[in-house]
């Protein structure tokens, strides 16, 4: 590790963690200076960023205030915690990073960049100096009604931009992770547990602050942006009354609270909220997500038209999706304790207000950057519209060509006439295609050529045959004369004759020249022909093995997400495209049916595997995605993905039918992810190695191409996929010469060794 000397300010290398809380000498200035105990004190160095000190606690790291010292500017660096700097950790470290990225939002902390040192990941965002709404609460135990609704507007600004632009779910909605900035305005952080709608899925791994978690959430079902409404309704009774709605003391307790229990009034801890913000609470937090309100649009203007009656200015009130940029300067006496924690009624204080000025510079401000925005947007629309168009009508214009073609071929060679229309229509042809680079294209120029040759070899045969009846004719004229009655003219018309016939075998030699060299052109012609269609050819076989590739990529990724009717919807697209041929469409159709069973079964089955023996222990029962077993008297429970295959085979082997046990074992491989075990029991089975290869070659391209942008961030992918198939000795190889192409032309830099 790396620490920052205090006094030349150069970097101290290679400190061992046996040195922490002791004296060391800077090798640059010789002077002595104490380091911090703690691995990430101030003045670590973590790549171009050195810590000042720690801020807080994210969902899965930790989050310093940092100097970045190539822009000497002061930056929120979160450091991924250890013990989830693991596959699935990483996985989700990035994930957080590459959604914040996307979302270019006011209220949306934004990342700043994403990099790893030594092993340790860390993403770099927008510093905020100000107080978290936990922060406040503490401070002045609850938040007075408008400035709660004025937060909370705010922060369903963001959701409502997240959910819009991305179908983002934030899962972690707590007053933890609502920062009020300096300057009042209002930032949403932490997006650690952020997922997509379209990853969710029923079954998946609970995540979430169990105080906040909606009733959902608990039950692992799938989720939209209701979930978050309903956090967010927790986070606001949180903010009225100073304490939470349900604070049970184990985990079990809170998730039966949120189940089954009603919150006390609001009312009871603050008697100045008023009926229509109680309903409103109440139906953030509905147990059904049907109760509530459906999307954060419902919710905003239901908070806009509330907030008409409890501001004390109507100029305080942003518009329903306008940002507010300007602190609220409220002037409210500071109330007094609730009456729930002294147990003596409290009468509500009456704030005094100052009036704030308008923020319609800041607003008009935040459209135009919003236009120039979406004229953008509309700019790169329409120039991939352009170049779509562009390509189709290339592609049209080529099969026009050639239609036009297979018309002048079939014409020329079954009527075997000599028409001047037919050179004349290739002449066109050629021209068409002058200076051409699209193997199509020369095809159907050199046939064009092919049959302007024919055709004038066709003339000089015809030539010839004319040229030699006259030419017998008049032999057999100059045989039948009468010698003896010859007259002076006649003999001079003999002489006539003789020089014609002189003419004529000289003219007959040129045409036999002609045809000679019209022969050679053809040969010539019909070498390039068979050329450019072999490359015709070998092109159209790239393409096919292109497509399917992306295919079985596809097929191989949606599989891993359990997603079996996106499958099949894939399945039967690419067989119409002619991707695919029957027979293999048909294979793969029973192979899918395959793994629909396998995933049911192992899911969702009850005690129908009851007593069955596995290497983990006895089956009792199999109920959402978890099997639960008894070994030996001590009971487990583990997601069905998470085992052995052959724990899982030992659960499925009775209930598959009319395949070897390798074939079965070598599916469930594929299935959870394990391609090495897939390949190890079906060494043979080729649309398998297909499957795995198609994967493998999409995320080396996807790869690739990110490692001309971001080496670090390449890296990263590089370890996930080394863990998936860096033990299969055919892509090993790959997978190291890439890592040491990285290594080798990283910028060289003063990191840790």
């Amino acid at each position: 590790m790396q620490f920052i000397c205090n006094f030349c300010l150069s970097p101290i290398q290679h400190i061992k963690s046996e040195y922490l809380g002791r004296k060391i000498k800077c090798p640059h200035c010789n002077q002595k200076m104490v380091l911090p105990s703690y691995e990430y004190g101030a003045g670590r160095i973590i790549g171009d960023f050195i810590i000042s000190s720690k801020i807080g606690e994210g969902s899965i790291g930790t989050v310093f205030l940092a100097k970045q010292r190539s822009l000497d500017r002061n930056v929120a660096l979160k450091i991924l915690s250890s013990k989830y700097t693991t596959e699935k950790g990483i996985s989700s470290f990035l994930s957080e990073a590459r959604i914040a990225a996307k979302l270019n939002h006011p209220s949306i902390v934004q990342v700043l960049f994403v990099g790893e040192d030594n092993g340790i990941c860390f993403m770099a965002m927008n510093y905020i100096q100000g107080k978290t709404v936990r922060q406040k609460i503490d401070d002045h135990d609850q938040i007075p009604v408008d400035e709660s609704l004025h937060i909370i507007q705010q922060v369903a600004e963001a959701l409502h931009f997240a959910w819009e632009q991305e179908k983002m779910i934030h899962r972690d909605i707590k007053p933890e992770n609502i920062i009020i900035t300096m300057e009042g305005a209002v930032k949403l952080t932490d997006l650690g547990l952020a997922i997509q709608a379209s990853e969710c899925r029923k079954g998946m791994e609970i995540s979430g602050t169990p105080f906040f978690m909606s009733p959902e959430q608990f039950a692992g079902e799938k989720l939209d942006t209701r979930t978050d409404i309903y956090s967010l309704g927790i986070t606001l009774y949180q903010m009225l009354a100073g304490r939470l709605p349900y604070d049970g003391e184990t985990l079990n307790t809170v998730a039966k609270q949120h189940f089954y229990e009603q919150p006390e009034s609001i009312k009871n801890a603050n008697p100045s909220v008023s009926d229509e913000v109680e309903n409103l609470v109440a139906k953030m937090i509905a147990k059904h997500p049907d109760d509530r309100f459906q999307n954060m649009e419902e919710l905003l203007n239901q908070i806009w038209i509330i907030r008409q009656t409890t501001a004390p200015n109507k100029d305080m009130i942003p518009g329903v999706h306008t940002i507010s940029i300007k602190k609220l300067d409220y002037k409210v006496i500071e109330p007094p304790k609730p009456a729930y924690r002294t147990g003596k009624p409290v009468a509500p204080s009456s704030p005094k207000v100052k009036s704030l000025a308008s923020t319609e510079e800041e607003e008009d401000s935040f459209n135009v950057s919003m236009k120039f925005i979406g004229a953008c947007v509309a700019i790169i629309v329409t120039i991939i519209f352009v170049i779509l168009l562009v390509y189709v009508s290339k592609s049209k214009k080529i099969s026009q060509l050639e239609s036009e073609m297979e018309l002048i071929e079939k014409n020329f060679y079954e009527t075997n006439m000599l028409n001047m229309q037919t050179e004349e229509d290739c002449m066109n042809i050629i021209a068409k295609t002058k200076n051409t680079e699209d193997p199509r294209e020369k095809n159907v120029q050199l046939r064009a050529r092919l049959v302007i040759a024919e055709l004038k070899n066709k003339k000089n045969i015809s030539s010839m045959k004319t040229f030699a009846t006259e030419l017998e004719t008049l032999k057999k004229g100059m045989e039948n004369k009468d010698n003896s009655v010859a007259s002076t003219h006649e003999r001079e018309l003999a002489k006539v004759e003789v020089l014609k016939t002189i003419e004529s075998e000289k003219l007959k030699a040129d045409l036999e020249n002609e045809k000679i060299k019209a022969k050679s052109e053809k040969e010539s012609l019909q070498k390039q022909l068979e050329e450019t269609l072999k490359n015709v050819n070998e092109q159209k076989k790239k393409d096919e093995e292109y497509k399917q590739n992306i295919f079985y990529a596809k097929l191989y990724s949606l599989v891993r997400q359990y997603k079996f009717p996106e499958v099949s919807a894939a399945l039967d697209e690419f067989s119409q495209k002619g991707v695919l041929d029957q027979k293999k469409s048909d294979n793969l159709k029973e192979r899918i049916q395959r793994f629909q069973t396998y995933c049911a079964l192992l899911s969702k089955s009850g005690n129908k595997f009851y007593n069955i023996t596995t290497p983990d222990g006895t089956v009792i029962k199999i109920s959402d995605g978890i099997i639960e077993f008894n070994d030996k008297g001590a009971l487990s429970s583990k997601k069905w993905y998470s085992l052995p295959v052959e724990t899982l085979y030992a659960i499925l082997s009775e209930n598959v039918s009319g395949q070897t046990e390798n074939k079965v074992k070598a599916e469930i491989s594929l299935l959870i992810g394990n391609p090495e075990d897939a390949i190890k029991y079906a060494p043979d089975d080729q649309e398998l190695k297909i499957i795995i290869d198609s994967s493998f070659n999409s995320n080396m391209d996807t790869l690739k191409s990110l490692a001309s942008s971001s080496k670090k961030k390449a890296m990263l992918k590089l370890m996930l996929l080394q863990k998936e198939f860096g033990n299969i000795p055919k892509y090993k190889g790959q997978l190291d010469e890439l890592k040491l192409s990285l290594e080798k032309n990283s910028t060289p830099s003063t990191e840790d060794e």
